[in-house]
């Protein structure tokens, strides 16, 4: 193997080379839950998707990118003295959270309380709100997949520049929210109200953003790159 030559960089080499790097701060978050969660939301919290899709996706104030290892066991007897690694699985982080801003007409929080109420089977069978209160009413956990699944895999995170040329995508498979953190109120000095979402999903894929799926296609963005909020009609 060759040694590494030391040379010397002029000014244009060291910023083309160095000086253009990915910022944290240039990301958006997709997601939509099943049909069959989407309508129990509607029907429990008055709720539409289709008035709430835009405020969800571009509320997210933060997120935290998934992380991967290999699970791996020990060869000894190959080498005299040698102890060697071999990876036979990928383990994948169970979780990813998101930071969410909460809306004045709480819309954001109806919609993920909605979401975790479907998974537990509250008022899926038939028990109305004011039944669930009372202690002794219990409820029958929803299936996951199918077509009242809960499951989706409709949940991609896009990380890209501010001239939307590079990015990368993950897509996660399975996803649905398994926690939201406690959220903290007082009469000390006024913040805005943040909902931490903690997203559990069995894998992610990553991979660029083809031609045909450029940031356009979320309908983010309209044909002179600046943010389009009017309408979002995402499949």
């Amino acid at each position: 193997m060759a040694s590494p030559v030391v040379g010397r960089y002029n000014t244009e080499s060291l910023v083309s080379k160095f000086l253009h790097n990915a910022q944290t701060s240039s990301y958006l978050l997709y997601f939509k839950p099943p049909a069959a969660v989407i309508n129990y939301i509607a029907d429990t919290k008055d709720v539409s998707w289709n008035q709430l899709v835009e405020r969800v996706n571009i509320s997210c104030i933060s997120a935290k990118l998934p992380a991967s290892s290999f699970a791996t066991h020990d060869v000894t007897g190959d080498f005299l003295g040698v102890t060697e690694k071999m990876a036979y699985r990928r383990m994948y982080d169970d979780s990813f959270s998101v930071t969410m801003l909460v809306d004045h007409e709480y819309k954001t929080l109806h919609f993920f309380e909605g979401w975790m109420d479907y998974i537990a089977g509250k008022q899926t069978g038939g028990q109305s709100n004011d039944a669930y209160k009372n202690f002794r009413t219990g409820s029958r956990m929803s299936y996951p997949n199918g077509k009242n699944g809960y499951r989706t895999n409709a949940i991609e995170l896009v990380k890209f520049d501010r001239d939307l040329t590079n990015s990368i995508k993950y897509s996660f498979v399975e996803g649905f929210p398994i926690s939201m953190d406690a959220m903290e109120i007082s009469y000390g000095a006024t913040d805005l109200l943040r909902l931490n979402v903690n997203f559990n999903f069995v894998r992610y894929v990553t991979e660029p953003l083809s031609k045909k799926e450029r940031l356009y296609s979320y309908n983010f963005l309209n044909d002179v790159q600046d943010l389009e909020l009017q309408s979002q009609n995402i499949a």
